[in-house]
């Protein structure tokens, strides 16, 4: 049955509830923060502080409100208590929390850590979202998992030191100096869960994957994490200082406010800068397309030349990270999530589309889908074209970290996630986060899924591999074929899949 465990940190002692062989400690506090400011490590408290339910979301924008097309159904599959990935629960700006599983926090040799980075761009989601919640993935892999809550959005990526003076200096990437202290929270204290602080993980998909990428890159959080996983989020820049800039006139102007009054922003109410941020970033509709990762984010984080001073992957890997392997990859149809808002991508036919990649390709549309159609004679038109547009945003730029990580000497590892859902009418195919539930090995709880026969033996399969590269820098083990180190001569990738396979698409 369960049963309560406590544990010391250097905070103070917290409570958590041992269950099926998992102990879960949630919302921990590592930080806190005024508005914009560094966060500093969380105040210490007496007595035995109890962590049985998630902390509070960061603020953020509520995804359902702005969902067109078919998105809407998709976000309640996706999130399957609310529909949207604060999952019911409160928002403050006092987030800085973070949660852990761990198989077994009083005995038992120090296990690998795997500190997992939500994605949701830099603007929504939370570390309490259903599709990892980390007790299952501790579990089956002997490792324990953190997941963490930081600034987001404008709260997070906000530059207001030319305006406000050195004492704002990084709040611009104020959620990423969260993470960092997440990190540190995770050196100083998780021994004292089972975990072994010379052998951290930081793992992420889509905008999580970009927090990997920009963390590996922080002087900051230089040595306090030994490998990477990127999943469907290849960052390889961030926004400039005059990005930046631009950004913060645009606030003002939303609030009718001049540079001398950027003070005001400290006193608007979170709801009013919510509301600011939806001007700017939700008043128009996006067109989702191949140049996704071809240039800069738009809210997120700034090359400052202090938090973070340089791109993350441009022109190269950052020297500090030289020794972290990295595992890396996406889905095969990453923008069936996207493109379904698109009103084309439902009711696409076989000569529409030549017409819709034409936006992307120009001349050379026709000549593409010819191409693709013959080597996949089945696949509908709508997924046909999610497959082109992720192979030349998703894919593409994956293979172009990769190969950049090469120039460096630890090892690289790639993946294709090739599983299906089949919800919606077969809409989606391999999109989007779809590889979360199966990372986390929790296909049985999000419908987003689908009911495969073989959803759970996947599951199985990826969540070990995660954890075997966690463990040791090579995600092989025995119940999948062998897989290769990457490399410029055979560009070995793992598809993963009911059949799992190695491809090698020599140049």
């Amino acid at each position: 049955m369960p049963r309560y465990v406590t544990v010391k940190t250097e905070a103070g002692t917290l409570r958590g509830v041992e269950s099926l062989g998992v102990t879960a400690f949630l919302g921990v506090p590592y930080g806190e923060a005024d508005r914009f400011l560094s966060p500093e490590p969380a105040r210490a408290w007496t007595g035995i502080r109890d962590a049985v339910t998630f902390g509070p979301a960061a603020p953020q924008v509520d995804t359902r409100v702005y969902a067109n097309g078919s998105m809407p159904e998709v976000l309640s599959l996706m999130y399957p208590r609310t529909g949207t990935p604060v999952e019911g629960g409160p928002m403050r700006e006092d987030c800085l929390a973070l949660n852990v599983w761990t198989p077994d926090a009083e005995s038992g040799p120090a296990r690998p850590v795997m500190v997992w980075f939500h994605g949701g761009g830099f603007i929504h989601g939370t570390g309490a979202e259903m599709m990892f919640n980390g007790d299952r993935l501790a579990s089956s892999g002997d490792v324990v998992v953190v997941t963490v809550n930081h600034r987001l959005g404008l709260f997070g990526h906000l530059p207001l030191d030319a305006a406000l003076g050195e004492r704002f200096a990084g709040s611009g990437n104020a959620g990423l100096s969260d993470l960092a202290l997440a990190l540190e929270w995770v050196r100083d204290n998780i021994s004292a869960f089972g975990g072994d602080p010379a052998n951290v993980t930081i793992f992420g998909q889509s905008g999580g994957a970009g927090k990997v990428a920009t963390v590996m890159a922080m002087p900051r959080a230089a040595g306090l994490f030994h490998k990477a996983i990127m999943q469907s989020g290849p960052i390889t820049k961030v926004a400039t200082v005059e990005d930046g800039d631009r950004l913060l006139d645009r606030v003002l102007r939303e609030l009718d406010l001049p540079r001398s009054q950027a003070a005001g922003l400290l006193d608007i109410s979170m709801r009013d800068l919510l509301d600011v941020q939806t001007a700017i970033f939700y008043g128009e509709p996006m067109r989702f397309g191949a140049g996704l990762f071809s240039n800069a984010i738009g809210l997120g984080p700034i090359l400052d030349g202090e938090v973070l001073p340089i791109h993350p992957f441009d022109p190269g890997p950052a020297a500090q990270a030289a020794d972290v392997p990295l595992l890396i990859g996406s889905t095969v149809h990453d923008a069936a999530l996207l493109l379904n808002e698109d009103p084309e991508y439902l009711e696409l036919t076989e000569a529409g589309l030549s017409t819709v990649l034409r936006r992307d390709l120009g001349d050379q549309a026709g000549e593409t889908v010819a191409r693709y159609r013959a080597e996949y004679p089945g696949e509908s038109p709508r997924l046909l074209w999610s497959r082109i547009i992720s192979d030349l945003s998703f894919r593409q730029g994956s293979i172009a970290i990769a190969e950049r990580k090469l120039t460096q000497p630890a090892a690289v590892y790639m993946y294709l996630f090739a599983q299906e859902t089949p919800i919606l009418g077969e809409l989606l195919g391999s999109c989007h986060s779809l590889d979360l539930p199966y990372a986390f090995n929790v296909v049985d709880r999000v419908p987003f899924v689908g009911q495969q026969a073989d959803r759970q033996q996947v599951a199985d399969a990826m969540s070990r591999a995660w954890a075997a590269f966690a463990r040791t820098g090579d995600p092989s083990h025995e119940t999948i074929p062998a897989w290769p180190r990457y490399s410029l001569e055979e560009r070995a990738t793992m598809v993963i899949a009911g059949e799992w396979r190695v491809d090698k698409p020599q140049a």
